[in-house]
């Protein structure tokens, strides 16, 4: 039998710090510790919590969106938290954690820097995009003013758009200054918005970090 004592007398090899959160079905991973230890973990995370009890999870191995996603939305239920919390975990080895940390958070600027909910400045570009029935009709997204700017002073020329369903959409970004100044993300678009059930009406964040590569874009539904 697996003891949790035991484990945390070990020495860590390393750990990370995310969010259970309602809006999320899924759990963003540390880019730095999926980095780190990416070569060498699987997919298969076996989490150990005080009372010994242990519950599974997967990690999706992606370098760029690292999330764990099958049986995230359970551990909760399996470890006795609720509501919004920041979790903590230390990584012992052969893809096991002990949890070491749950606490409620009710502002976004307590979430870790890499989250894409977090407000930690100011290593946050955040740009909002209104859902107009032509805007989701059309195959590409026109962007404008400090988004543009942005975009082009970074010189992105491709957008990885990720979605809190663990979904990486890439965008090639194409810009002219004639006959007029003009840039745009797609091809794509349409069929983007309508994977992620992003309707007329919403008003989207596309979120960039300093934390993570200039051309990595958190896109979600901003609450209103």
């Amino acid at each position: 039998m697996v003891s949790y004592v035991n484990l945390l007398a070990e020495v860590p090899l390393g750990g990370f710090t995310s969010a259970y959160f309602h809006k999320q079905k899924y759990c963003q991973v540390d880019p730095e510790f999926a980095a780190e230890f990416g070569s060498d973990i699987g997919c298969d995370w076996k989490f150990v919590g005080a009372n010994d009890k242990i519950h599974k999870a997967t990690f999706n191995k992606d370098p760029v969106h690292p999330w764990l996603m099958d049986g995230w939305s359970e551990l909760s239920s399996a470890f006795g938290f609720s509501g919004d919390c920041l979790v903590s975990f230390v990584y012992v080895g052969d893809d096991t954690f002990c949890l070491v940390l749950d606490e409620l958070w009710n502002a976004e600027v307590q979430l870790p820097a890499y989250h894409s909910r977090s407000l930690y400045g100011p290593y946050n570009a955040n740009f909002c995009v209104r859902l107009t029935e032509d805007v989701v009709n059309r195959p590409y997204l026109n962007i404008f003013c400090d988004f543009e700017d942005h975009v082009i002073g970074e010189r992105v020329g491709r957008i990885a758009a990720c979605c809190d369903n663990g979904s990486v959409t890439y965008f090639d970004v194409s810009s002219t200054v004639f006959p007029f100044k003009m840039t745009a993300i797609g091809l794509g678009w349409k069929n983007f918005c309508e994977a992620n059930n992003f309707c007329i009406g919403d008003a989207l964040c596309f979120k960039f970090s300093a934390v993570t590569s200039s051309n990595v874009a958190y896109v979600f539904k901003i609450e209103e």
